[in-house]
């Protein structure tokens, strides 16, 4: 599984974020990374309503305010909690801790290993199928 490593814990206090961007093929990649209570979360760092970069906003707990309009999310899942609209949630992506180290894992590659086991999966019923009477 391809991994980013996106920097250590000790670089991110309990209740702060930071952001990267992660130059994927160069379609750069802007990334929010919060620690909410010691767990690390990650979601687009673009507003889904005017473009804000997120990061200039506030977080409180579990939740991220848009510094233009006020939109909130859940950092945790991405999900909108408050808007007078309904906006899109924000892309989300799994942060794996290491020691000290934070990774995000490329969703692109884990997609293709996921669809990779269903298909042998599915061969092996083809190949093998069971018999009833």
């Amino acid at each position: 599984m391809t991994r980013f490593f996106v920097g250590r814990t000790s670089d991110i206090p309990e209740g702060k974020m930071i952001h990267i961007q992660i130059d994927k093929k160069k379609k750069n990649k802007d990334i929010l990374i919060a620690n909410v209570h010691g767990r690390y979360y990650a979601t687009s760092n673009i507003c889904t309503h005017e473009g804000a970069k997120l990061h200039g906003g506030e977080l409180k707990d579990n939740e991220l305010i848009c510094p233009w309009h006020g939109a909130k999310w859940d950092v945790t899942s991405g999900k909108m909690i408050l808007f007078p609209e309904k906006l899109k949630s924000l892309t989300s992506f799994k942060v794996i801790v290491e020691n000290d180290n934070l990774y995000l894992e490329d969703q692109v590659t884990r997609r293709y290993c996921i669809m990779k086991k269903i298909i042998c999966f599915l061969r092996r019923l083809v190949r093998n199928p069971t018999r009833s009477s």
